[in-house]
């Protein structure tokens, strides 16, 4: 999935495909730090149970706003008929 979501750029200019890759591997690995850090701090403090809940709840709201976005935006990139 990380290859596949960076051939998306190779369809951009030079410039911006190279800005692009820059602000995705950053982002990356600040999130793969973060999520490192808020799991084991999870895990530590409740358990598997605490750690299935919590991953329960982000996928829940991840979903919502993936949901949210396309009721707003989604409109607007598909083409009329």
């Amino acid at each position: 999935m990380d290859v596949a979501s960076r051939m998306t750029f190779f369809t951009a200019p030079p410039e911006l495909r190279t800005r692009l890759t820059t602000v995705y591997i950053v982002l990356m690995f600040v999130g793969g730090g973060l999520g490192s850090l808020f799991g084991t701090m999870i895990y530590d403090r409740f358990g598997w149970d605490g750690t299935a809940i919590a991953l329960f709840v982000a996928c829940s709201s991840l979903t919502g706003l993936a949901g949210l976005a396309w009721r707003s935006w989604g409109a607007y990139s598909t083409p009329s008929s």
